[in-house]
């Protein structure tokens, strides 16, 4: 399972019979924001009340807190309110403070890492009517700021760095910098301490950037067959559907493949269930963790009563409310085997260990031919 850490190898442990993984991190935030409301989700409130382990897996996890919260479903208005919270609160003993507790757990306080993971700290800190600078903020709250550069005090060892992107590429499928500077900042700053080049720490993490390259831009595709075989699940299921077509785009993937890769255009869709009493958006992702995902979530539930997103790998995944459901699509094996559609079954396991599906395998060669010449000419 991706995601489990034990601090002895780098990473945050919960217990000693307990390992942070992505979903513990969510239910904790929900666990805390059903307590407390969103005040509990105040990144200061969350570390005096001793979360910082969380906070910590938060970073590894997702990049960071807030992208956290946003992964956990907390609704926009409650992240909005989190904003105000943020303006009201901060003052020069408020500072010290968070610097105080965050000393005494053995986080990270270089400024690079902390203007990363909690920007809000670090700009208050360096504010003139503050302390104006970042070593002169450590100072008032009598940490020794040369001792910051102990190995023993650097969040981003090689250990962590290794292990967060084999994590990332089980979880995301996708290791790309420009997906990593998004998605992960911190970590994206730290490799440049230990290696000369992304693609030296990748290779570190016995994982090849090129073969992840090409697995990123196939990703899209691979979604799109998995939309196309939901319809034939919900259709044996005798659900009733409308679809609804999403204006064609053209799929870049990633800024940096398209200097290697040219961009394709797929149809995309999601689909409106007329069986409920109530509206639900239907739809489907190749990864259950996907991060894109959130905000097709949103903006989805300002019409819909219900967002239902099915997956074809990946861990489960839970949001805030029951109003969303993510569902493993593999669940249907035993009803479609059962009706005689073992055709279907063969499809979605083979699409699902990363092959295509043989009526696709012509629209894949498609996109595969002009990348094989190009890798051919390169090599």
């Amino acid at each position: 399972m991706t995601g489990q850490f034990n601090d002895n190898e780098g990473y945050i442990q919960r217990s000693s019979n307990d390992y942070w993984y992505r979903q513990a991190v969510v239910d904790r935030v929900h666990e805390l924001y059903r307590s407390g409301n969103v005040e509990a989700l105040h990144l200061p409130r969350a570390i005096a009340n001793g979360e910082t382990p969380l906070v910590k897996a938060a970073i590894i996890l997702f990049g960071g807190w807030y992208n956290t919260i946003l992964e956990a479903g907390i609704e926009p208005k409650a992240i909005d309110k989190l904003t105000h919270l943020t303006r009201d609160f901060w003052s020069p003993g408020a500072v010290v403070k968070q610097i105080g507790i965050l000393y005494g757990s053995r986080m990270d306080l270089g400024a690079g890492f902390i203007r990363h993971v909690y920007p809000e700290l670090y700009y208050s800190a360096i504010a003139k009517q503050f302390f104006g600078s970042w070593p002169k903020s450590l100072s008032a709250a009598e940490v020794d700021y040369k001792s910051l550069n102990s190995s023993s005090n650097r969040f981003w060892t090689v250990a962590r760095i290794k292990k967060a992107l084999v994590d990332h590429h089980q979880a995301y499928g996708n290791i790309q910098p420009v997906f990593i500077k998004s998605q992960n900042p911190s970590l994206y700053t730290g490799f440049r301490r230990y290696f000369k080049t992304w693609s030296e720490a990748v290779s570190a993490a016995q994982l090849n950037l090129e073969q992840n390259r090409l697995k990123v831009f196939i990703e899209k595709f691979r979604t799109f067959v998995l939309k196309e075989y939901l319809k034939n699940v919900l259709d044996l299921q005798k659900v009733e559907y409308d679809v609804h077509v999403i204006q064609t785009r053209s799929d870049h993937i990633e800024e940096n493949c398209n200097e290697y890769y040219p961009g394709y255009e797929l149809p995309d869709h999601y689909l409106e269930n007329t069986n409920a009493k109530s509206r639900v958006y239907t739809t489907a992702q190749y990864r259950s963790w996907g991060p894109e995902i959130k905000h097709e979530i949103n903006d989805a539930l300002t019409k819909y009563a219900r967002v239902l997103i099915y997956h074809s790998i990946g861990e489960p995944r839970q949001w805030l409310t029951e109003n969303v459901k993510f569902i493993n699509i593999n669940e249907f094996y035993m009803e479609l085997t059962q009706i005689g559609r073992d055709d279907i079954v063969s499809d979605l396991s083979l699409l699902a260990r990363g092959g295509v599906p043989k009526s696709y395998q012509g629209h894949f060669e498609g996109l595969m031919e002009p990348i094989r010449k190009m890798r051919k000419k390169k090599h």
